[in-house]
């Protein structure tokens, strides 16, 4: 394979992935900490959630990503505070996160409104040594690799009552990397709801809309069907990117895991085997009435 092609390659899926690793998870209404701050504390008790996602699978060098968000109320006041961590690779490239978020809750009308900020520090490796290039020795691809790190911050609201959600936030507003335009940071808004059909049956429809200046509005739809609060199966849809097919199995009050399939509609479709997506969440009944079932 001629060189060129090598780091067109390189270049598209880097380019991809770093567009939207922070909130390309199709489980994001059960990993809110993800892409908002504000959402820390909403589950009314200590939160552990987990995903690990591999994007275009069976592409050489395609995405993939391990999140984990711990997140919790404090036992008194209106405080909340959380910290995630984010590793994403990508091609030659290795991204890692560390944030620290807090959250303030107040009551409103049936539900509450949280005001989020987040902030931590971002690690980023691009390995040129291991391109493959049609001659060997080649002096630019075998320096060692290049490394860089910068401070990143982000904000966010959340407002949730009983049976729905909506949330607003922009998880990395701002980056000390000088290679970073906060003009084109994505701007992303949230929603959900729950619907009883009846005892034994609910639909909870979720969307999320990503906006970059100079770039058109994205697109995420999903829902789906909860059949005795203990397994939920649903379909989703990414503009121009997927349609997907989810399945969430509450194994008791406290441990829900899922599992997420993406079908990709673009070109990729020829190269890739689609994309899964696994997740693990606890939550600890340490305070609250856990025994709510928690949709989002």
């Amino acid at each position: 394979m001629k060189l060129k092609k090598i780091l067109f390659i390189l270049f598209f899926i880097s380019t991809a992935a770093y567009a939207q690793h922070n909130f390309l998870y199709s489980q994001y209404y059960f990993s809110g900490i993800l892409i908002n701050p504000a959402y820390a504390g909403s589950q009314g008790a200590l939160n552990f959630t987990s995903i690990y996602r591999n994007q275009w699978a069976g592409m050489e060098g395609s995405p993939e990503n391990i999140s984990v968000g711990i997140h919790s109320p404090f036992k008194k006041g209106k405080a909340n505070a959380g910290l995630v961590f984010l590793n994403n690779k990508f091609g030659i490239s290795c991204e890692t996160k560390f944030l620290g978020v807090y959250a303030y809750r107040i009551k409103a009308g049936k539900g509450s409104l949280s005001f989020g900020l987040q902030g931590g520090v971002e690690f980023d490796k691009n390995n040129w040594n291991e391109v493959e290039t049609t001659e060997g020795n080649d002096p630019v691809f075998t320096d060692v690799p290049n490394k860089s790190t910068s401070g990143i911050f982000g904000f966010g609201l959340f407002y949730k009552a009983e049976k729905m959600f909506i949330g607003l936030s922009s998880p990395q507003l701002y980056s000390t990397a000088k290679d970073v335009d906060i003009a084109y940071t994505p701007l992303l808004l949230s929603a959900g709801f729950l619907v009883k059909i009846n005892d034994n049956l609910k639909l909870r429809p979720a969307g999320l809309l990503k906006y970059v200046k100079g770039s058109p509005p994205e697109g995420d739809l999903s829902c789906s069907v909860y059949i005795k609060e203990f397994l939920g199966i649903g379909l989703g849809y990414r503009s121009n990117d997927a349609a997907y097919a989810f399945v969430d199995l509450k194994l008791n009050e406290q441990f829900s895991a899922g599992y997420c399939y993406d079908y990709t509609l673009s070109s990729l479709s020829r190269y890739s085997g689609g994309s899964h997506e696994f997740m693990l969440r606890y939550l600890f009944s340490y305070k609250l009435n856990t025994k709510s079932p928690r949709y989002f």
